[in-house]
């Protein structure tokens, strides 16, 4: 039941970005204005079929998707070698609020997240499963977090939508 679980948790995400034909939100403005955000960060590449813009930063790599399908909102992950430093909840916070900081466009409110932050105002989404969280961002979206370790590396990210 826990695995079943955790493959639920993951594919929540996948759900917010649909398949084509489905979507109520213009995917061709979406592509636009991730070709364009593109320019801000050089030597990062396009991924069109999951709308992904990969952006590199020294070893590591940074995915950033803008838009969705139904939903309009934010995903940013950073994949680092493997490392237990985020392990701990509020060291993931930190790097979360800068992450969102940097990279969230002004879709995610950097103020809010660091206020929420500081009052840990964030709760395990499943108490079986480590490493994902709900952060208590705003009640009209929804803001998760998470660190998970794959294939020697870790990743911390964020999805954000309305």
């Amino acid at each position: 039941m826990k695995m079943l679980t955790g493959y639920v948790l993951l594919l929540v995400p996948l759900l917010a970005v649909g398949t084509a034909g489905a979507c109520d939100l213009d995917q061709a403005e979406r592509e636009r204005n991730n070709l364009q955000l593109q320019k801000k960060y050089p030597g990062s590449k396009y991924n069109k079929q999951n709308h992904t813009l990969l952006i590199p930063k020294g070893k590591d790599v940074i995915s950033l998707n803008i838009g969705g399908c139904v939903h309009h909102g934010v995903a940013i992950e950073l994949k680092t070698s493997k490392t237990t430093q985020f392990d701990d909840a509020v060291k993931l916070s930190e790097k979360i609020y800068e992450l969102s900081k940097r990279y969230s466009q002004g879709i995610i409110k950097p103020e809010r997240v660091k206020q929420v932050i500081a009052g840990k105002q964030w709760s395990l989404i499943n108490p079986d499963i480590d490493g994902y969280y709900l952060l208590d961002y705003d009640k009209n979206a929804n803001f998760e977090f998470y660190r998970r370790n794959e294939k020697g590396a870790t990743v911390v990210g964020l999805y954000y939508y309305r």
